[in-house]
């Protein structure tokens, strides 16, 4: 494996582990994602892709938190694991097992971190892996924290740290304590105590909800004592600066969330299990019991004044609660529910909500509808409102969805079936079309599709004849390999690795409007050869921040279109059709002054052995933990270069 500060693809992700590991915590949170008092134990998210190997995490789910990998079949959310595989398939997983009660990765023992770019040593009290020192550390990374250490890569600056330790100590690469309240830089952590920043030293630093400060951990607190908890929906009893509940006699006040004090939660608070619960309540009579709270569905259920109007908490919120009616937009916009802001712009008949009209949401492009009912901006409320690889509208939950019934299945190449609104498989006897990734029904994520694992399964794929085994996918390399009406070679989606056979473009519109497996193609135009590419020209790139050239051969936006723009880069001297900049496309691309001669999976030039290093001006010594040319003494260079230099990942190099 590389060192990790090598592998380009990985330092995207694992950058963002430099930043706090704590989060904001969101307004609600069922049970199984309920897990501890900040409400959460998740990363911060990225961009996924829309293939994934089967087994690891669904790019979905990644692109939300960093953390979090497959769908749980029972609700459809996304959680950290289902199984095992999911938590070693997964990068930001906290432990290689998987807590199948509640859904996130943990460890037991050592061994279950000996992969974990966190650190090789479990926790066992948090149950996730962890470090002591640098040497539990995985390449150049140290470790960093304080009660709890973790792995994470050397710090630069300032802002590559975090309140916990704000100041970057370039030497180490490690992030140190503050000394005094100008070393914390954090609008929401201004104040050092003991050598951490906090968000205040006295009540006058908070504000509401949470106005007290317990100025022995510098923390903002909802309570001090029990009395500051009469208005409070969760309970009268003030608990770890929380208001909260001990027993059912705790959530006896009118606009507590219900009469019983709901003890299945990580933290205690007022709710419901069944309606009668709810019974006179003035939030509402039925329990909504995704989160243990009584909800109304229609003004007629709100008859305890003043709390006459059934509107939604927050902007986001899947259900609606009996509310004071409001007067103005502004008192809209001021609103706050349950310690965090409720994100609302307007009061329309006496309810505070998002929109009133599609225009309201404009600035929301990924819901940019209104959903007049409970005014909320949604992805759809139609299906003429969705688009490619998603063209139905799920009513109830307002979302675009690949399909309804089985019937919109009949052209996917995952499956025939509609399995979770998704096309997929159930056996391999679903996979005997035409036109299937495969043949065989496979695994992917926590749901199956048809696929491949040897050529003999693409036989009668009319995707291709080849089984591309890091997708799992039948797929082609030249248009000789295809037959009609799916003669085109070419890529499924811009900026996919690899081609599979599909029907001849004759138009931009039509580019514009394709879809390939449940994931928009991102294709703008049709190329001479009748193929859907993301451009023709340079001019088609001018969106793109870095990516403004239009590569002749692949027809994708850019960062080069020949290796002439790559020469000035230190490594990365070859041209790729898709990645732009590699350091190599095949071993002839590494030349004596690359880190090795073996061009590998990653377009890394390499050394697996001291062989692949004979001539290297860096040094004849395979560097096997990063796997780079390098020097251990003088005597490993070419005159008149010595082992002085040092790469980025500290393997000793000739210069």
């Amino acid at each position: 494996m590389h060192g990790p500060i090598r592998m380009a693809a990985l330092l995207a992700v694992f950058t963002l582990l430099a930043c706090s590991d704590d989060v904001t915590p969101t307004p609600d949170l069922g049970p199984k994602r309920e897990l501890g008092a900040d409400g959460t134990r998740i990363d911060q998210g990225h961009t996924g892709r829309p293939d994934l190997t089967p087994g690891i995490c669904d790019p979905a789910c990644v692109a939300q938190d960093f953390s979090l990998c497959v769908k749980d079949p029972s609700d459809n959310q996304c959680v950290e694991c289902g199984k095992d595989d999911d938590c070693t398939g997964n990068p930001g997983a906290l432990g290689s097992k998987c807590d199948t009660q509640n859904k996130f990765c943990i460890c037991e023992t050592n061994a279950d971190c000996a992969a974990n770019m966190r650190g090789n040593k479990c926790d066992t009290a948090n149950q996730m892996c962890v470090c002591a020192g640098d040497t539990d550390c995985k390449g150049d990374w140290v470790c960093v924290g304080g009660t709890v250490k973790t792995c994470r890569p050397r710090c630069k600056l300032d802002k590559d740290c975090d309140a916990t330790a704000p100041r970057c100590d370039v030497a180490t690469g490690k992030c140190l304590a503050c000394t005094a309240d100008a070393d914390c830089k954090s609008p929401t952590n201004k104040y050092c105590l003991a050598g951490k920043c906090v968000p205040c030293k006295s009540d006058g630093d908070c504000k509401a909800p949470t106005p007290f400060c317990d100025a022995a951990v510098g923390r903002c607190n909802e309570c001090k004592t029990g009395s500051d908890c009469a208005a409070s929906q969760n309970g009268s009893q003030c608990v770890n600066g929380k208001c909260s509940c001990d027993t059912n006699a705790s959530c006896a006040g009118v606009v507590a969330w219900g009469t019983k004090c709901v003890t299945s939660l990580a933290a205690k608070r007022c709710g419901c299990e069944s309606d009668g619960e709810c019974s006179g309540n003035g939030n509402g009579p039925t329990c909504y019991k995704d989160f243990n709270k009584c909800s109304c569905k229609a003004d007629g259920d709100c008859g305890k004044a003043p709390y006459t109007k059934c509107a939604l908490p927050y902007d986001t919120a899947t259900y609606a609660h009996c509310q004071k009616p409001c007067a103005s937009d502004q008192e809209c916009k001021d609103r706050t529910f349950g310690g965090s802001t409720a994100g609302f712009n307007k009061c329309a008949s006496g309810k505070c909500v998002v929109c009133t009209a599609d225009a309201d949401c404009a600035s929301n492009p990924a819901n940019k509808h209104c959903n007049t009912s409970l005014g909320k901006c949604v992805a759809c409320t139609q299906d003429s409102q969705c688009g490619p690889g998603s063209p139905f509208c799920d009513a109830l939950a307002n979302k675009c969805i690949e399909c309804k019934v089985a019937g919109d299945c009949s052209e996917s190449p995952s499956g025939p079936l509609c399995v979770g609104n998704t096309c997929a498989c159930d056996g391999s006897s679903d996979c005997s079309g035409s036109y299937l990734w495969g043949t065989k029904c496979i695994s992917s994520g926590n749901a199956k599709r048809c696929g491949c694992n040897v050529d003999t399964e693409c036989d009668k794929a009319a995707t291709g004849k080849k089984c591309y085994t890091q997708f799992l996918k039948c797929a082609c390399v030249a248009d000789t390999e295809c037959a009609a009406p799916y003669a085109k070679c070419a890529v499924p989606y811009s900026g996919a690795s690899y081609q599979a056979c599909q029907k001849a473009c004759s138009s931009d519109p039509e580019c514009a409007n394709k879809f390939f497996g449940g994931s928009s193609a991102g294709f703008k135009k049709c190329g001479s050869a009748g193929k859907c590419v993301a451009c023709t020209v340079d001019a088609d790139c001018a969106q793109n921040t870095s990516a403004k050239l239009c590569h002749p051969t692949s027809g994708e936006c850019n960062t080069c279109k020949t290796n002439a723009e790559c020469q000035a880069n230190p490594y990365e001297k070859t041209c790729d059709p898709v990645n732009g900049c590699v350091e190599c496309v095949k071993d002839a691309d590494c030349t004596p002054a690359s880190l090795g001669s073996k061009c590998d999976e990653q377009q890394l030039c390499i050394c697996q052995s001291d062989a692949d290093c004979a001539g290297n001006q860096n040094g004849k010594k395979c560097d096997t933990q990063n796997l780079a040319c390098g020097c251990a003494v003088d005597g490993d260079c070419v005159a008149p270069k010595t082992c002085t230099g040092t790469t980025p990942f500290n393997t000793k190099v000739c210069k």
